[in-house]
């Protein structure tokens, strides 16, 4: 399904330096249709704690590719939460800190598959 979006909230403590709580959601322009295949997101109660090692799915424009600065496509990955130490070192040569605002995932070892 295709669907235009209407409208974007950006998270309003997103900060483009550091990335810290880089977040958005998309107003559709049009609702979807829910299928076996499209459901709606599932997120955390406000006190739930996530836990290290739980998979999750991310979705995202990243860069699918070395060459280019923005993907066109939607990009869905299945990925582990990491503990905020363990994402730290991976992350070490960044210019900022992982912070309690970021939720570290993925497979940092293997290029495009961390979020």
């Amino acid at each position: 399904q295709q669907r235009t979006v209407k409208q974007h909230f950006i998270h309003p403590s997103f900060n483009e330096t550091t990335l810290d709580s880089d977040t958005a959601l998309l107003q559709l322009a049009e609702p979807l249709g829910f299928s076996p295949s499209v459901l709606p997101v599932c997120l955390p109660a406000m006190q739930d704690v996530l836990q290290p090692f739980r998979v999750c799915v991310v979705t995202g424009w990243g860069a699918p590719e070395a060459d280019r600065e923005k993907g066109e496509k939607l990009q869905q990955l299945e990925v582990p939460i990491l503990a905020p130490d363990i994402c730290q070192s991976y992350y070490i040569n960044l210019p900022s800190k992982v912070t309690q605002g970021m939720i570290c995932a993925g497979f940092p070892l293997e290029e495009g598959k961390d979020s």
